[in-house]
């Protein structure tokens, strides 16, 4: 695994969070954006429902950065979408 920053220290334990879908992107304000992720699960109440079980708030160009970082490890070339974002 590559990372691009040095020194990276995990001071307590953050768990993995599995989700199945993203619900949502909020405008969260100061050029930061809200990503709510939700996973389906079996209800108590018989079939299944979706929960929140995840949000995450990021500034803006970080998720730009992630976008290109997440096409290069799957093999992606960009088709113009990635630099569009970047105006």
């Amino acid at each position: 695994m590559f990372y691009d920053f040095q020194n990276i220290t995990e001071p307590i334990y953050v768990p993995d969070v599995y989700i199945s879908d993203l619900l949502c992107i909020e405008d969260a304000g100061d050029g930061d954006l809200r990503f709510v992720f939700i996973t389906r699960q079996r209800s108590i109440y018989g079939g299944d429902e979706h929960v929140v079980v995840a949000r995450l708030v990021a500034p803006a160009t970080t998720v730009h950065r992630s976008i290109q970082k997440t096409m290069k490890h799957m093999n992606f070339r960009c088709c113009g979408a990635v630099r569009a974002l970047a105006n």
